[in-house]
């Protein structure tokens, strides 16, 4: 062949190549390692979102490679370019399309060339799109997953054993059936857990299976439980192949009949009982506890019911059906099978068992669906000889009834909390698993329906250090709904933890027994409403601050003038002579003190000398703005929020001095913030404390106790108790009045109106003040004040 021809062909098989591969989605690429560019075809381009025609570096290759696959890749080339690998390269991983940014998984492979130097001179290969076989694969785990959890929750023991008997695979059904933990039975054989009657049947089976004869199997079988009990069980067992066809495992759903077979049982040595005699047989049917017929002959002819089961016949008459045929009596059972039931157990000498078998029986004119448990079960008079059938059944419509109920309302519960309009869960067990939760409540967890079956504390780690886990354990174990308004949480939302409100309640579920075992979750998330009235509760708080502050309010008091006009001028003379000058002239001379000895003074007598001049011009102030009061007969009443420990407070550093020259102990509790005047309950303190420095025994230091205590109505009770001299009880109400002095002047000083400007400030807050005393041995001042001010009051 010439040199040309062999070109064309060469170029033309080339070409089919590149269609076949172009067809089956797969791109070529082949890399110079020397100048480390990579030539691709358009197939490659396209699976690598690179534009046609563009030189392309091996590192824009790595650029576009997802980073998670990054060193994985560039592992894998730096192996291939290596002498001692052979050359070989065959990975997947993700690239990020260059131009459309899609995320894509390729299946690359190819092999290195090397020169006599052993250096890689050329590296080609083929690249695959394989992004959705990889979406297949994540879709086959999940399914495996889903039925992991099927297998795991499943209501029916389900096992998988390999061909020699060995258990791979046990449910907690089948597990809990046996008593055992699922770890316990996958240290044992299938056999050893078979009882030992029917391990022969079960290798029958087994045999059977693996020879080809069935694929699958049913058995009545028994099994050993741990505590030794014998287990009764409906077996189905299938064989499973591998891909190849080969036998792989076999793949078991059991079920326990226990209690069938117990049941069956005991009927069968009813039926022996009954059988042994006839007259003794017609009595135990009349006096059975359960429905009990007997029917004779093929034709089915009914020799004897018992009143239970005339009852359940529709109550008919036993003169009505005894002697006709089952069709003939009960016309009604036509065409619903159990005359064929019948005419079965009678030929073939088997008995029949029925559970919860529907059945329209006429009552009282009307047909009704009924719902029974029975067997028919063949008479014999001889061997093979089949005289009649024995008819035992029991009613189990209640029964049936109440599981479809069960059923319907399940059905409905959980409709009902997936259409809830608030966000709804349950959660079942101790453990709080979410069995169940609406689209509300994922919502609001800030979470996906994967916490669906997870343990509540596990789904929502955040909850830990909150109340809500111990307020559910709690209601799981008392029963006791709980239910809680404008509660906050925090959440993790978005992945952020935020603070959100909510009223909610906490719902025991209870089962027939009254045993909680789960509790409903109902929660309206108001944090949106919250957040509005703390705005408001502020704006309130801030314009309410501002009315306390801005609105005067002028208190008509004629009357109370007319009364006190005279008392307020003598207060006014007394002050203003007996007060302010000796005031003035002590800070006058402190000042002229100050000034002319200056920094020759001792810091410590400064401080004495600031605390003087500081007492003195707060006297003086104090004095005039009491001359001020007193001159209003109309005054304003600007009552504002007041700190009584801060204003007490402030007292006891008036005071300072005359409590360490006296030696005095003064104790109070906590007092709260009220809406008052501060200037003017300043001076109610003032006085009543000062009263009990002056007014006490000689050479018994002073003692003043100030209790608090909230009374009802918005009010608190204040206790001045003191240790003092103390006065007659006939002055208890006296030492009020103005200018009244119970002592000489010479012994104690005073101008007499301290106790009347207390009574007189404590009314003008709309409160009371008494006085309680026993003569040497001290005085309690009882004050009466309204936590908060009303309109008229202010």
């Amino acid at each position: 062949m010439d040199p040309i021809t062999s070109y064309q062909q060469a170029n033309i098989s080339e070409e089919r190549m590149r269609f076949a591969l172009n067809a089956a989605g797969i791109g070529l690429w082949d890399l110079d390692t020397i100048n480390n560019i990579v030539e691709w075809d358009e197939r490659c381009r396209q699976l690598y979102g690179f534009p046609p025609d563009e030189v392309i570096t091996y590192e824009q290759v790595l650029q576009y490679t997802h980073p998670d696959d990054l060193h994985r890749l560039a592992q894998a080339v730096t192996a291939a370019l290596s002498p001692g690998s052979g050359g070989d390269f065959d990975i997947q991983f993700r690239v990020i399309g260059a131009s459309d940014g899609v995320t894509r998984w390729l299946h690359c492979t190819g092999k290195a060339y090397f020169n006599k130097e052993n250096i890689a001179h050329r590296f080609s290969g083929i690249a695959r799109n394989i992004s959705e076989e990889k979406r297949k694969e994540d879709a086959l785990r999940n399914v495996e997953r889903r039925f992991q959890t099927a297998f795991d929750h499943a209501a029916l023991g389900v096992v998988a054993t390999d061909m020699e008997g060995r258990l791979l695979m046990v449910n907690r059904a089948f597990a809990d059936m046996l008593g055992y933990n699922q770890d316990e039975l996958y240290n044992q054989g299938f056999m050893e857990i078979t009882h030992p009657e029917d391990v022969k049947v079960s290798q029958e089976m087994v045999s059977s299976m693996i020879t080809g004869k069935t694929e699958s199997d049913t058995l009545f079988k028994r099994y050993i439980a741990k505590n030794g009990d014998t287990i009764w069980t409906s077996l189905h067992t299938t064989l499973v192949k591998d891909e190849h066809g080969n036998n792989d495992c076999f793949f078991s759903i059991i079920q326990d009949i226990t209690e069938e077979i117990a049941w069956k049982e005991e009927q069968q040595r009813l039926l022996l009982r009954v059988a042994q005699s006839e007259s003794r047989f017609r009595m135990m049917i009349e006096q059975a506890p359960v429905a009990i017929a007997l029917m004779k002959t093929e034709k089915l002819i009914i020799e004897a019911a018992n009143d239970e089961m005339l009852k359940l016949w529709g109550g008919k008459k036993a003169a009505a059906i005894i002697g006709k045929t089952f069709l003939h009596a009960l016309p009604e059972m036509k065409g619903q099978g159990f005359d064929d039931l019948l005419l079965n157990v009678y030929r073939s000498g088997q008995p029949h068992y029925g559970y919860d078998t529907a059945a329209r029986i006429m009552h009282n004119g009307e047909l009704e669906l009924r719902f029974f448990n029975f067997v028919y079960a063949p008479v014999s008079e001889g061997p093979g000889e089949t005289s009649g059938i024995i008819v035992i059944a029991t009613d189990t419509t209640g029964q049936v009834q109440a599981r479809k109920k069960l059923v319907e309302s399940e059905k409905r519960f959980r409709t009902l909390v997936e259409e809830a309009p608030v966000a709804t869960a349950v959660y079942l067990g101790e453990d709080m698993v979410i069995e169940t939760a609406n689209d509300a409540m994922i919502q609001l967890w800030g979470k996906t329906s994967d916490v669906i079956g997870k343990k509540l504390e596990d789904a929502l780690p955040e909850l830990e250090g909150q109340p809500f886990l111990g307020l559910l354990r709690n209601v799981y174990h008392t029963g006791i709904t709980y239910k809680s308004e404008d509660q906050s949480a925090d959440l993790i939302v978005d992945g952020e933890l935020k603070t959100f409100y909510f009223n909610f309640t906490y719902k025991p579920l209870k089962n027939s027994k009254g045993e909680v075992y789960a509790i409903l979750n109902m929660a309206v998330d108001i944090t949106s409403k919250k957040m509005v009235e703390q705005e408001l509760e502020r704006k309130v708080l801030e314009r309410t601050e501002q009315l306390h502050n801005t609105n005067k309010s002028l208190e008509e008091a004629n009357a109370h003038l007319l009364k006190s006009n005279l008392e307020l001028e003598q207060y006014a003379y007394v002050v203003s002579h007996d007060m302010q000058e000796p005031a003035r002239k002590i800070l006058t001379f402190s000042e002229m003190l100050e000034s002319t000895l200056g920094k020759e003074l001792a810091p410590r007598t400064q401080l004495y000398l600031s605390k003087v001049q500081a007492s003195a011009a707060r006297m003086l102030t104090l004095i005039k703005d009491l001359l001020s009061f007193s001159h209003l007969s109309n005054a304003q009443r600007n009552f504002v929020p007041v700190s009584l420990n801060h204003l007490l407070d402030q007292v006891l550093i008036d005071l300072e001095l005359l409590i360490e020259q006296k030696n005095a102990l003064i104790q109070c509790d906590d007092l709260p913030e009220i809406e008052a005047i501060p200037l003017q309950i300043s001076q109610l303190f003032y006085n009543l404390v000062n009263n009990a420095l002056k007014f006490h025994r000689e050479g018994v230091p002073p003692q003043l106790t100030i209790q608090y205590k909230p009374l009802e109505n918005g009010l608190i009770e204040l206790h001045f108790s003191d240790n003092g001299i103390g006065f007659e009880k006939e002055y208890e109400e006296k030492i009020f009045a103005l200018f009244q002095r119970l002592h000489d002047r010479s012994r104690f000083e005073g101008t007499g109106i301290g106790l009347a400007l207390c009574r007189k400030v404590v009314e003008n807050h709309g409160g009371t003040i008494n006085a309680k005393s026993v003569y040497g041995q001290g005085s309690d001042f009882i004050v009466v004040l309204p936590l908060r001010q009303t309109r008229s009051s202010s």
